[in-house]
């Protein structure tokens, strides 16, 4: 059997609540049961069934519940709706909670999915200094560089600078990243990604050597196609 966390109980937000101050104090011992129930259920917010159901899981008499329902549909300190004989009683903060667990468990599916899609690729650690996670780091990137093969020399080349003990300051970091795309814009991103390679091969300090780009490339003066994918893509 699946284990329900512990409820998390509010006192302020109970004791300071005017439309539940509003209410009888046997429509909010009512209340306290049929909000444990509902913690019970799932945590999704809300019960279904009949006054008879109803009153079972708040044990309490049917008559007492109709008398808490009223109490709390007049007083607004809760959703309540009839139909065909099925009430449906809901707590509108915790449908909220449910909603946020829900979006919570969603965006950790998603970025589980890309981490695997982009399982090739050499991750940055330690952390990023101000950036908390990988992503967000390339997110930051200016467009022209966002791209696989940009992203995949980009991991290296700052773990290559590390493993030689020149680590970026994120200002440093911030200027390079502004350079790569001034370089790519002239002479394409994959310009940048093979100076970055050479430069790691050779073991040299910096990957953009002057020499490199001045030469233009092979381009003769013209700005260099990109030819690689970008993440967008498909």
């Amino acid at each position: 059997m699946k284990k329900i966390p512990y409820i998390p109980f509010y006192t302020g937000d109970w004791l300071k609540d005017p439309q539940l101050s509003l209410c009888a104090p046997a429509t909010r011992g009512v209340w306290i049961d049929l909000l444990c129930a509902m913690h019970e259920a799932g945590r999704v917010g809300s019960l279904c069934g009949t006054c008879a159901q109803l009153a079972r899981l708040a044990r309490c008499v049917p008559a007492d519940l109709a008398l808490a329902l009223t109490d709390l549909q007049t007083t607004g300190a809760a959703d309540v709706t009839e139909r065909n004989g099925v009430v449906t009683l809901t707590n509108r903060r915790m449908v909220r909670d449910a909603k946020k667990r829900k979006d919570n468990a969603l965006r950790q599916s998603k970025h589980r999915s890309s981490s695997d899609s982009n399982a090739g690729i050499t991750s940055l650690s330690p952390p990023l200094y101000e950036y908390e996670t990988e992503d967000e780091f390339f997110s930051s990137f200016p467009e022209i560089l966002k791209t696989e093969e940009f992203r995949t020399s980009i991991c290296q080349w700052l773990n290559y600078k590390r493993a030689r003990g020149e680590n970026y300051q994120p200002q440093g970091r911030a200027a390079m990243i502004s350079r790569a795309a001034k370089l790519a814009e002239t002479y394409g991103v994959q310009a940048v990604v093979d100076a970055m390679e050479r430069a790691m091969g050779n073991n040299w300090q910096g990957w953009d050597q002057p020499s490199i780009f001045n030469s233009t490339n092979g381009t003769n003066g013209k700005t260099r196609p990109r030819t690689v994918r970008s993440l967008g893509d498909d």
